[in-house]
């Protein structure tokens, strides 16, 4: 188990209410986020911060399937302020992949080209240190503070959405099963209106599908069949896997573009930006070589046997 991470939906069981079930999962995402927190604003390992925004955006993605579930209001705030957390813990994150992904990208290169990208490896780490100092910052605010307690404090008697359409009583393997077959096919329609032709943003998109069907499949893992709720979750994982290197590739391709700028004042600049073209051109082929598997990923993703194990266990749900 990583660092901070605890088990989700311990005290879960298929016939309590929804709201009382997405209490449970929502209250444990916040134990690990609260049990990653220092270890982000320290900045003692990179798996820290990794385990906070899998929390948080765990939390998104209950959140946005239980709006028919929570009370509007509650609902509302909370999906802000984690929307907000979403985005302020993004950046670090990305420049800890890019460092970590630095040498492979590096790795083709002559050996005069790799020491000439020194000078743009030290604005990678300058931009990684100044990105986490920022996020330090806003991790120990008044605002984090009250976004744990004001959360913890709701969750620990939560309200109902009030409306005609809640779902609120419902059964909890109801609700789950429900959002389940829904996640599932938003991801097949949007895997489905993918081409060779289609921008950069549609394969985001449906990487945020992806996640949100695991997501739920994870967040309410007891009352999930185990056999299938791996199985799902494995053919999940190598389309996520694919899409979620397209997208870092694409984020680090801009990335580094941006860094050719400011070598310009660096010395040996001339050198330097040569080599970072380099490695820029290595960042984009790698990208369009992904990019040219997602057909074949995304079809054995999308076949019969991912549908019926989908179907067994939204049948087991509502049983």
């Amino acid at each position: 188990m990583a660092a901070g991470a605890v088990r989700l939906g311990a005290r879960l069981k298929r016939r309590l209410p929804a709201l009382e079930g997405v209490a449970i999962v929502c209250t444990d995402l916040l134990d690990t986020f609260d049990a990653s927190r220092q270890g982000a604003i320290d900045d003692i390992d990179p798996e820290f911060l990794h385990d906070l925004r899998v929390a948080v955006r765990r939390t998104r993605s209950v959140l946005g399937e239980s709006r028919d579930v929570l009370a509007a209001d509650a609902c509302a705030w909370a999906r802000d302020e984690f929307g907000w957390l979403g985005t302020v813990t993004s950046p670090a994150r990305d420049l800890d992949v890019l460092v970590a992904a630095w040498p492979q990208y590096c790795s083709g290169l002559p050996d005069d080209v790799v020491e000439a990208t020194a000078p743009a490896l030290e604005l990678v780490l300058a931009d990684r240190e100044q990105a986490h100092a920022t996020l330090a910052a806003d991790l120990a605010s008044n605002r984090v503070n009250d976004i744990s307690t004001g959360w913890r404090t709701w969750l620990h008697d939560p309200e109902p959405f009030d409306g005609a359409r809640s779902r609120a009583a419902a059964e909890t393997g109801t609700f789950v099963a429900h959002r389940l077959r829904r996640a599932h096919e938003r991801v097949l329609t949007q895997g489905r209106s993918i081409t060779d032709a289609s921008p950069a943003v549609e394969l985001h998109e449906l990487r945020k599908d992806a996640k949100r069907l695991r997501y739920i499949a994870e967040c309410f893992e007891p009352i999930v069949p185990r056999r299938a709720r791996r199985d799902l979750v494995a053919r999940l994982k190598l389309l996520q896997d694919t899409l979620g290197l397209h997208q870092d590739l694409d984020v680090h391709a801009a990335h580094l573009g941006a860094l050719l700028p400011r070598l310009r004042h660096a010395p040996s600049g001339a050198a330097a930006s040569n080599a970072l073209h380099r490695v820029i051109a290595e960042v984009e082929q790698r990208c369009a070589l992904v990019r040219s598997e997602f057909a074949e990923r995304f079809e054995a993703y999308d076949n019969q046997a991912t549908h019926d194990i989908v179907a067994a266990i939204t049948d087991r749900l509502e049983r």
